[in-house]
């Protein structure tokens, strides 16, 4: 079992380097960890889970090349060819393509969302995904990527969109607002749930101070 994900991990290792920015292998590292964290409490398939942790952002590296928005199953054939090399059985790896199509899918997007539909190592990894981009570490990524994408941090005069859209924000604050804040009511596990309400907390205190310093 252990095994396994390990073959997953190293077979993407070289993929998502540092200039996968803020989707590098240290991300999906800390997703893993808190996918498996989940399932615990939550179940599904270790192997499964582990995989999909590892290869839920293969649409990231066809973002950065094509410039646009990729949504996670149009990655499906490079994630499938990964998952044949580390060593995994067909059906292994259709469960976890079919996690991978569950990430990236939010309610306040439009997306459509059915959860008895899902399966639990999809809403493992969804959440374990969503909560990396909230909290402390979350913070970081958020200016690390609008840095990246060349961002401003702050345009106090530019308004908030109504609904989240993919792509570039006026600026890493509106992100927050448009997006970040928004996850906490749309988690997908009773135990991610939990965990978004503390990391999001963290983040509202922080945008307060933030937004204090800046008037």
């Amino acid at each position: 079992m252990e095994e396994l994900v390990s073959r997953v991990r190293e077979q993407v290792a070289g993929t998502f380097g540092p200039d996968a920015v803020a989707h590098d292998l240290p991300h999906l590292d800390r997703v893993h960890a808190l996918a498996r964290a989940l399932a615990e409490r939550e179940g599904g398939d270790p192997v499964v889970v582990g995989a999909a942790a590892y290869v839920h952002d293969y649409h990231r590296i066809l973002e950065k090349r094509t410039g646009d928005p990729v949504r996670p199953e149009a990655a499906a054939g490079p994630i499938a060819e990964v998952l044949a090399a580390a060593g995994l059985a067909p059906a292994v790896a259709d469960a976890v393509l079919a996690c991978v199509a569950c990430t990236d899918v939010y309610g306040f997007a439009a997306d459509p969302v059915a959860l008895p539909d899902r399966p639990v190592e999809g809403r493992v990894v969804r959440d374990a995904d969503v909560l990396d981009a909230l909290g402390a570490v979350g913070i970081a990524r958020a200016f690390m990527y609008g840095g990246a994408l060349g961002e401003p941090m702050w345009v106090p005069d530019a308004p908030l969109q109504d609904g989240y859209r993919e792509g570039r924000t006026s600026s890493v604050v509106h992100h927050f607002h448009e997006k970040l804040l928004r996850l906490e009511d749309d988690m997908w596990t009773a135990t991610g749930a939990g965990l978004a309400r503390e990391r999001t907390a963290f983040m509202r205190d922080f945008l307060a101070r933030l937004e204090t310093e800046l008037a």
